[in-house]
């Protein structure tokens, strides 16, 4: 069984080679199923992260979403390990966190942290049981705990397991779908 650090050492490892073209056609085709969604047609707010290489490209998903008249609320890093989701618009000023993550300018007003949907990044997925290995800060399964909308992830190849290969920890959440 491997660790979560020797998982996530790999699986970056594997992104970062993957060469550009087969990382945007299996984007594109798991930016699809995620617009295909019955609860993406009924949802109007969804939650995402904007993010990194070499992590799936949100930004495009992002600027079709609010084509689709939706709102969009991306994360900003708390103290203690906490998260709020913020709606973005044209005129959000952003900055990069101490994670290097670009994340929107604080504004309680904007606070949204029940979207309709939530896109759960992630380094692994598994689809027996819908756990996940994150990036190792704890954020997103602190978030979850009181999260009530539906969780997805897109899932790049390398990222998908068929099976739970590590440890599993009481504080680990689920992801209720996996688009792989």
């Amino acid at each position: 069984m491997e660790s979560k650090a020797e998982i996530r050492k790999n699986v970056l490892h594997q992104l970062t080679v993957k060469p550009e073209s087969e990382r945007e056609s299996e984007t594109q085709k798991l930016v699809a199923q995620f617009l295909k969604l019955d609860e993406y047609q009924k949802a109007t707010a969804i939650g995402i992260t904007i993010s990194n290489f070499p992590e799936l490209d949100t930004h495009q998903l992002i600027e079709r979403i609010l084509k689709d008249q939706k709102k969009v609320c991306c994360p900003i890093t708390r103290p203690y390990h906490q998260m709020d989701f913020i709606e973005i618009s044209s005129d959000t000023n952003f900055q990069k966190s101490n994670f290097g993550i670009w994340e929107p300018e604080w504004k309680k007003e904007k606070i949204n942290n029940q979207p309709d949907i939530l896109i759960v990044p992630g380094i692994k997925y598994a689809l027996d049981t819908h756990q996940r290995v994150g990036f190792g800060g704890g954020f997103y399964d602190r978030f979850l705990k009181k999260f009530n909308g539906h969780t997805v992830t897109l899932a790049l190849p390398e990222q998908v397991a068929l099976s739970t290969d590590w440890q599993i920890e009481s504080t680990d959440m689920p992801i209720d779908q996996i688009l792989h």
